[in-house]
C-alpha cells in the first residue's frame, strides 16, 4: 500500500516549481485541483502518464505564471517605493537626518577608497608589469638580515650576460645636480641616469625623439614634457645644448610626457648612466653599492627559479661577499617594505576605517529607524489584519531602506566632488571621480548601494515586521530583551569605532609630534647650506672669512654631501685586526673642515679635523653604529690603520650616532672621510635670516655671478620624510 502511494505521487520537481510560482493565497486551491486530476489519471492511465502530464501542466503554465508574477511583484514594488516617499514628506527632519546621516559616511567611505585605489595602482601601467622586478640584496649579519636596494654598477650587464631568463636589465641613478640653459638654472631637477634599455623595458614613450637611440649618445639628455618648458618655453629643445654642473656638455635627444602620479620614478630629465661613469669614474667595481638595478623576465620565465639563478651572483666575483641576491616586483616597490611593514599597512587601514566609518553611519540608521518604531506600530497592524504576510512587511521596509540609500547615494556623490579637491591638496594626489569614466566606479557605488542597504535595512526590517496585530493597533508592543540588548550592542560598537578613530588621529599626531622633537644628534635651528661652484670652493678660506664677519652667521663647515644623502654603500674597508671571515658595509660621508662644529655634533672620542695636523686630511672619523660593526670589542679605534675603497689613513676620532635619514630608517655605519669641495654649511642666528639672504645675494654677486645661488634650510629637506605621515 505504502509503495503503490509512493509511485502515484507527483513529480518532486514540477512540484516545488509550482509551488514557488504561485501565491501563497492560490497555493492550496490549485496544488489540491491539479493533485486530484493527477491522482484520477494515475488510476485510469498508470503513473507514467500521470506524471508526464503533470510535468506538462507545470511547464506550460510557465510563461503565464512568470509574468503574473512578475506584474504583480513591481505593482507591489512600486506600491512600497510609493509609501516609503510619502513616508519622506511626512517626515522630513526625520529623513534628512537619517539620508544626510548615511550620505557623510557613504561620502568618507568613497573618498578613502579612491586614495586606497590610487595606492594599489602604482606601477601597475606597464603592459608588461608581472615581468618587471628590481633587484635586492640581502645581507647578513650579527644582528639579523639587512636588506639593501642599491646595488653595484656591473651587476646589470652580468645578469642579462649569465641569466638565460633575464632579457633586459638597466641600471637606475636617482639625483638632483645643476643644469643649466642659456644662463638659467633652477638646481632642483631630479636626474636619472639609466641605461638605453630603460624604454625596452618599461612603456614610457617618447613625444619627441627616437626610444631606440635617444639614450646612445653618453652625452645625451632626455627632459619631460614640463621640464622642456621650465628651460625653453615654447621653443623647440630638441638638438639643443644644456650644462651639466657646469662642465658637461649634453645634447637633448628627446622630450617625454610628465611621469604619472602613481609611479616610483619622479625625474624631470633621463641621462645615459655612462655619463655617471665619466662623472665619478666608479663603473666596473663590485665593492660599491651606488645604482638600482631593474630586469625584465622573459615571457615564460619563472621568477622563483630566476631567483635561485641570481642567488650567489656575487660570489661570483666576490667570493667573500655574504650577500644575496632576489627579485623584488614592480608592484611591491611602493606598497611592500623589504623585512615586512610599508605603505600596504596604510592601505589596510583606511580600508578599515572606511568600512568602519560606514558601519557607523549604517548604526545610525538602525537606531534612528527603531527609535520610530511606536510611530509605526498601527500601520503594521492594519496591514497584518488586511491580510499581509510578514514577508511583505519586511520587503515594504527593505524597499524604504533602498530609498533612503539612494537619496543617500546622490548626496554623497555630489559631496565627494565637492571635498575631492580639498582631499587632492591634503593627499598630493590627482584622484579623479567619474562616474563614466570607469564602469568599476559605477560598479562599487552599486555594491556599496546593497551592502548598506542590506546592512542597515535587515534589523529594523525584522524588528518591525513582527509587532502582532492586536498590540500594534493597541500600541503596546512589548520590546523585548533581546531586542533591546541587540540595539544596546549596536550603540556601543558605534561609539567603540568612534573612539578608536579619535585615538588612532592621537596616537599619530603624538608619533609625528615626537619625531619632530626628538634629538637627532644634531642641532637643526638655523642650518643652512649653498650649493656653489668650483670657482667658490677654489677661494673657500677667503670666503668663509667674509661670510663669518657677518654678525648673524655663527658657524660655518664644508661637506662634500647633504647628511640625509649620504654616499653610496661600500665592502671595500678594511682595518687593522679585522677578522678575515667579516663582510662590513659602510657609507662613506665626505666632510671637510669645521664641519661637526657648524652641525653642533658630539664627539664621543678622539677629534674633529683640524687644520693643526695636517695629517687630517687623509684620517678618518666613524659613527658609533660603524665602531660597533667592526667588532673590536672594548678596545679603542683611535689610531687603528683604517682602510676606505683602497685610500688608507687612520681613525682620529668617533662621533655620537645621528640620523642622517628619517627616524623610519635605522642608523648605518658612517666613515666621515675628509673632503674640500661641494656644500657650505651655515648656521645662523634666529630671527636674522633676511638680513643673511640679502648679504649672501650681495656678495655672490662678487663671487661667482654667472653661477645661480642657491639658498636652502636643512630642517626643509628632515620635513620632507614626514610629509606623508603628515598628510595621512
Amino acid at each position: 500500500m505504502t509503495e503503490n502511494k509512493t509511485q502515484t505521487r507527483p513529480p518532486r520537481f514540477a512540484k516545488w516549481i509550482l509551488n514557488k510560482l504561485l501565491s501563497r493565497y492560490s497555493q492550496s486551491p490549485a496544488l489540491g485541483d491539479l493533485e486530484e486530476e493527477f491522482e484520477l489519471l494515475a488510476e485510469e492511465k498508470g503513473p507514467k502518464e500521470a506524471k508526464k502530464w503533470y510535468r506538462k501542466q507545470v511547464f506550460e503554465s510557465l510563461p503565464r505564471s512568470i509574468r503574473h508574477s512578475l506584474y504583480w511583484s513591481g505593482a507591489m514594488t512600486a506600491n512600497y517605493f510609493k509609501v516609503g516617499f510619502r513616508n519622506l514628506k511626512r517626515h522630513r527632519e526625520y529623513a534628512f537626518i537619517n539620508i544626510f546621516g548615511l550620505a557623510v559616511g557613504m561620502a568618507c567611505c568613497i573618498l578613502i577608497l579612491l586614495w586606497v585605489t590610487d595606492e594599489l595602482s602604482w606601477d601597475r601601467f606597464h603592459p608588461n608589469t608581472d615581468r618587471l622586478y628590481r633587484i635586492v640584496e640581502a645581507v647578513e649579519n650579527p644582528n639579523g638580515v639587512t636588506y639593501r636596494t642599491r646595488t653595484t654598477m656591473p651587476l646589470g650587464p652580468a645578469l642579462v650576460d649569465e641569466i638565460p631568463e633575464i632579457s633586459h636589465a638597466t641600471r637606475s641613478m636617482l639625483v638632483s645636480l645643476m643644469l643649466e640653459y642659456d644662463g638659467q638654472s633652477f638646481g632642483d631637477d631630479a636626474m636619472d641616469f639609466a641605461d638605453p634599455d630603460f624604454f625596452k623595458m618599461f612603456s614610457f614613450t617618447l613625444l619627441r625623439g627616437d626610444p631606440e637611440s635617444a639614450l646612445n649618445d653618453p652625452h645625451s639628455i632626455i627632459l619631460t614634457e614640463s621640464t622642456a618648458r621650465k628651460y625653453f618655453g615654447g621653443e623647440d629643445p630638441m638638438g639643443k645644448t644644456m650644462r651639466l654642473l657646469n662642465r658637461y656638455d649634453l645634447k637633448v635627444t628627446g622630450v617625454m610626457p610628465d611621469l604619472p602620479p602613481n609611479t616610483h620614478w619622479q625625474f624631470d630629465c633621463l641621462l645615459p648612466i655612462h655619463i655617471w661613469a665619466e662623472m665619478t669614474g666608479s663603473f666596473d667595481s663590485w665593492n660599491d653599492f651606488y645604482n638600482f638595478t631593474y630586469v625584465l623576465l622573459e615571457p615564460n620565465a619563472d621568477a622563483a627559479v630566476v631567483n635561485e639563478k641570481i642567488v650567489g651572483m656575487i660570489q661570483k666575483h666576490r667570493p667573500e661577499s655574504r650577500i644575496r641576491l632576489f627579485l623584488q616586483p614592480l608592484t611591491d616597490i611602493h606598497l611592500h617594505a623589504l623585512g615586512g611593514g610599508g605603505n600596504i599597512r596604510y592601505v589596510y587601514i583606511f580600508t578599515a576605517i572606511a568600512l568602519g566609518i560606514l558601519l557607523i553611519a549604517c548604526v545610525n540608521f538602525i537606531n534612528l529607524t527603531t527609535a520610530r518604531s511606536a510611530g509605526r506600530m498601527k500601520e503594521v497592524g492594519m496591514r497584518k489584519v488586511v491580510g499581509a504576510f510578514r514577508r511583505d512587511l519586511v520587503r515594504q521596509f527593505f524597499s524604504e531602506t533602498i530609498l533612503h540609500t539612494a537619496f543617500a547615494l546622490f548626496f554623497a556623490v555630489v559631496l565627494t566632488h565637492l571635498l575631492l579637491p580639498a582631499l587632492n591638496r591634503f593627499s598630493d594626489k590627482q584622484l579623479t571621480f567619474s562616474l563614466n569614466a570607469d564602469g568599476a566606479i559605477l560598479t562599487g557605488l552599486l555594491g556599496i548601494v546593497l551592502l548598506t542597504a542590506l546592512f542597515s535595512g535587515a534589523y529594523p526590517a525584522v524588528f518591525l515586521s513582527a509587532f502582532r496585530p492586536v498590540h500594534a493597533l493597541k500600541k503596546t508592543a512589548v520590546r523585548g530583551k533581546k531586542g533591546l540588548t541587540f540595539r544596546r550592542i549596536l550603540v556601543v560598537a558605534q561609539f567603540t569605532l568612534s573612539i578608536f578613530l579619535f585615538i588612532g588621529t592621537s596616537v599619530i599626531a603624538r608619533q609625528l609630534d615626537f619625531v619632530r622633537t626628538s634629538d637627532p644628534g644634531f642641532d637643526m635651528e638655523g642650518l643652512a647650506y649653498i650649493i656653489p661652484d668650483r670657482k667658490i670652493i677654489n677661494r673657500y678660506d677667503q670666503i668663509r672669512k667674509e661670510l663669518l664677519a657677518h654678525p648673524a652667521i655663527d658657524m660655518v663647515g664644508l661637506t662634500g654631501s647633504m647628511p640625509n644623502f649620504i654616499d653610496r654603500e661600500t665592502n671595500e674597508i678594511d682595518w687593522e685586526g679585522k677578522p678575515p671571515d667579516l663582510d662590513v658595509a659602510m657609507h662613506g660621508f665626505p666632510i671637510g673642515y669645521d664641519f661637526i662644529e657648524t652641525m653642533r655634533m658630539e664627539m664621543a672620542e678622539g677629534r674633529n679635523f683640524s687644520r693643526t695636523f695636517t695629517t687630517d686630511t687623509a684620517g678618518y672619523i666613524l659613527n658609533e653604529t660603524a665602531v660597533g660593526a667592526m667588532d673590536i670589542g672594548d678596545r679603542s679605534p683611535l689610531g687603528l690603520r683604517f682602510s676606505f675603497k683602497g685610500r688608507e689613513g687612520r681613525i682620529i676620532g668617533v662621533v655620537k650616532d645621528f640620523h642622517h635619514g628619517s627616524f623610519h630608517d635605522a642608523i648605518e655605519p658612517l666613515v666621515l672621510n675628509f673632503t674640500d669641495s661641494f656644500i657650505v654649511m651655515l648656521r645662523i642666528q634666529q630671527n636674522r635670516t633676511p638680513q643673511v639672504i640679502d648679504f649672501l645675494r650681495t656678495k655672490w654677486k662678487e663671487w661667482d655671478p654667472e653661477y645661480p645661488f642657491e639658498f636652502s634650510f636643512l630642517n626643509d629637506q628632515y620635513s620632507a620624510f614626514y610629509t606623508r605621515e603628515d598628510r595621512l
